[in-house]
């Protein structure tokens, strides 16, 4: 009999587990889903109150990069900006 309920117990502990993951899985995928994702263009009007990210892809060359920008707007909505910069190895003078 005891082995019974703490097989049961056990069950009951993975089963837990297991929805506790699905659903924060879940949100995870339901965050993602609230960003806006878009790409820059001359003369776009930009609504930026905080910028959370800044990344540019890696040259060993002076030239435009692709970057990313991920910020929060004055609503609090986040968006991820993809622009191109020149590169960080153009600031280095060399």
């Amino acid at each position: 009999m005891i082995e019974l309920l703490e097989g049961i117990t056990m069950n009951i502990n993975t089963i837990s587990a297991i929805a506790v993951f699905a659903l924060a899985s879940t949100g995870a995928v339901v965050a993602q889903a609230d960003t806006i994702h878009d790409s820059y263009h001359y003369g776009q009007h930009l609504d930026i109150q905080k910028v959370l990210a800044d990344n540019a892809d890696a040259s060993q060359t002076c030239k435009v990069v692709g970057a990313h920008m991920t910020y929060l707007d004055s609503q609090h909505q986040e968006h991820v900006l993809d622009y191109r910069r020149m590169a960080e190895v153009c600031n280095l003078g060399e």
